[in-house]
């Protein structure tokens, strides 16, 4: 009984460090985007810059980790991964334009 414990603990673990690895890339991921579309808008990449225009993202990013449940099936495109970047987008736009952050419009 002791081994199979022991392989179930180890399995936890693995499980764990997957899901959080996958959490720590949807992050920088974002941080990535946002310091693009910062440079792209001639916003300046600044440490203040990219917290204030990131967090709204990374909150939506959470949502849709909560909601679609990734931490059971970490790094699935489908329907985790499709889920979080629907969230990033939707929620992210809603709590800009609720912080009074707007949205960005097409420069001509």
């Amino acid at each position: 009984m002791i081994g199979k414990d022991v392989v179930h603990a180890r399995a936890g673990c693995r499980h764990l460090l997957e899901s959080a690895a996958a959490g720590v890339l949807d992050a920088a991921a974002v941080l990535v985007f946002v310091a693009i579309g910062r440079t792209a808008h001639a916003d300046g990449v600044t440490l203040a810059g990219i917290a204030g225009t990131s967090w709204p993202i990374l909150a939506g990013a959470a949502t849709g980790r909560s909601v679609a449940r990734t931490w059971r099936q970490p790094g699935s495109l489908a329907p985790g991964g499709i889920v979080v970047s629907l969230s990033c987008v939707v929620v992210g736009i809603m709590l800009r334009v609720v912080a009074g952050q707007g949205t960005a419009h097409p420069q001509h």
